[in-house]
C-alpha cells in the first residue's frame, strides 16, 4: 500500500459516516434515530447508532432500506466515500443556500407588493382630503411610491451586488472568500 494514500474505507465505515452526517444535518439525536428505527421494527438503541456510525456494526439490506427512509435519502448515499460525501455536501449546501435566498426574496416581493397595494389604497382614500398636512403627507407618499417599488428594489439589489463584488474573479467563486469564510452569497 502507498504510504501517501489513506487506507480505503470499508463499506461499514462509509455507511457510518453517511448516517452520522445525515443525522446531524437533520438535527436528529442518536437516541431519536434509535427510536425511529425501533418504530420500524428494528430493536435499535443509542449504542446501536453509535456502533453503526463508527463502522463497527453491519447493517442488513432491509435495515438499510428503513434507515434510508428515516433519513430521507437513497441507499446509494450510504456507499459514498468521505471525500465524495464532503464534496457532494458542499454542492448540496450551495443549492440549499440558493433555495433559501429565493424564498427570502419571494417573501420580500410578496410583502412589497402588498405594501404597494396598501399605499395605492391610501392615496385613493385620502386624495380629496381638506387638510393641508394630509395633502403634504399624501404628496410625500406618492413621490415615495414612484421611487420605491418592486422593480426599483430588484435593480437596487443588483447594483449593490455589483458594487460589492466588483473586481472579484467570478470564474472561481465558490461562495467563500480567501480565508474560506462565507462570501456575500451567505450574508443575510
Amino acid at each position: 500500500m502507498d504510504a501517501d494514500r489513506p487506507p480505503r474505507e470499508t463499506a461499514n465505515e462509509k455507511l457510518g459516516v453517511a448516517v452520522r452526517t445525515l443525522r446531524e444535518e437533520k438535527g436528529i439525536s442518536q437516541v431519536e434515530l434509535a427510536r425511529l428505527m425501533t418504530e420500524r421494527g428494528w430493536p435499535w438503541h443509542q449504542s446501536t447508532v453509535y456502533r453503526v456510525e463508527s463502522g463497527k456494526q453491519t447493517v442488513g439490506f432491509s435495515e438499510a432500506l428503513d434507515l434510508a427512509g428515516v433519513l430521507r435519502t437513497s441507499l446509494d448515499r450510504f456507499t459514498w466515500g468521505s471525500a465524495e460525501a464532503n464534496e457532494s455536501d458542499f454542492v448540496y449546501a450551495a443549492r440549499a443556500r440558493l433555495v433559501r435566498q429565493y424564498e427570502v426574496v419571494a417573501e420580500a416581493v410578496c410583502r412589497m407588493l402588498a405594501e404597494e397595494k396598501i399605499a395605492g389604497r391610501t392615496i385613493e382614500r385620502h386624495k380629496d382630503s381638506e387638510w393641508k398636512r394630509v395633502q403634504a403627507a399624501l404628496d410625500d407618499l406618492i413621490a415615495t411610491a414612484e421611487e420605491y417599488h418592486v422593480d426599483a428594489a430588484i435593480e437596487e439589489g443588483a447594483r449593490r451586488y455589483e458594487e460589492r463584488t466588483e473586481g472579484e474573479d467570478s470564474d472561481d467563486d465558490d461562495g467563500q472568500d480567501e480565508e474560506g469564510q462565507p462570501g456575500i452569497v451567505d450574508q443575510q
